[in-house]
């Protein structure tokens, strides 16, 4: 399996390029039958240039906690985060990512933990500096992938802030940047499951 996480949809090509309907069906249909528990992968964010650009300008530094990391990948710096479970139910899927994202600006510091991809909600919740839960990201349509029995992987996907999202960083961070920069980056998912 081979979904690069910064690929954009122009570079993939015309046969690279799935929509959610044809990830589904990469599946195989014995796996599609009831929930299975997830049992890793891996979950990535590639920040955009324009919001990479205007963070460095802020001077708001984003770095993962505990086991999420910031990788550089194909030149660009990538949020990785490990699955920790979840549930597979093809074509939905629950995914619990291991670690945070942690921004900061000044003395001003946000940390998003506990974060929960859904794919049939097309949201993201995490919790803002351990408190209450927040649907803090919209999931975009994914538009390339592949699968396999036990994994499948799809990316390409559009990753949002929602209004509460960019409400919770802009006031924990005293700043208007969120406000006006919306879309944070593209992902990619790589789910195994039994």
């Amino acid at each position: 399996m081979n979904v690069i996480p910064t690929r954009r949809l122009a570079q993939a090509g015309a046969a690279a390029v799935l929509t959610a309907a044809t990830v589904v069906a990469a599946v195989p249909a014995a796996n599609a039958a009831s929930d299975s528990a997830v049992t890793g992968g891996k979950s990535y964010i590639a920040p955009t240039a324009a919001i990479a650009k205007a963070l460095a300008a802020k001077h708001i530094s984003l770095t993962g906690t505990g086991p999420a990391k910031i990788k550089t990948i194909d030149g660009a710096k990538t949020l990785v985060l490990p699955i920790s479970g979840g549930t597979a139910a093809p074509p939905n899927y629950v995914t619990k990512l291991g670690g945070g994202i942690r921004l900061k600006l000044k003395s001003h510091v946000v940390t998003l933990t506990g974060i929960v991809f859904d794919t049939k909600t097309h949201t993201a919740t995490a919790r803002v500096d351990r408190g209450s839960r927040v649907t803090i990201f919209r999931l975009g349509d994914p538009q390339e992938g592949d699968g396999g029995p036990g994994e499948v992987a799809f990316g390409d996907y559009p990753v949002t802030l929602t209004k509460a999202g960019f409400k919770k960083l802009d006031t924990k961070l005293h700043t208007q940047f969120f406000a006006t920069h919306k879309l944070v980056g593209y992902g990619t998912t790589d789910v195994k499951f039994k």
